[in-house]
């Protein structure tokens, strides 16, 4: 897997699919905070 989150070709995609998790998390009554209460350390 090739990670190209930091590549500048990409800029466009993430700041479109950061959004797109940002909508979704608040149709659906996510939070980042419920996120890391289901990471076990």
């Amino acid at each position: 897997m090739n990670n190209v989150y930091n590549d500048p070709n990409y800029k466009d995609v993430v700041v479109k699919l950061t959004n797109e998790l940002i909508d979704m998390r608040v149709k659906y009554k996510d939070s980042e905070e419920l996120d890391k209460s289901f990471i076990y350390n």
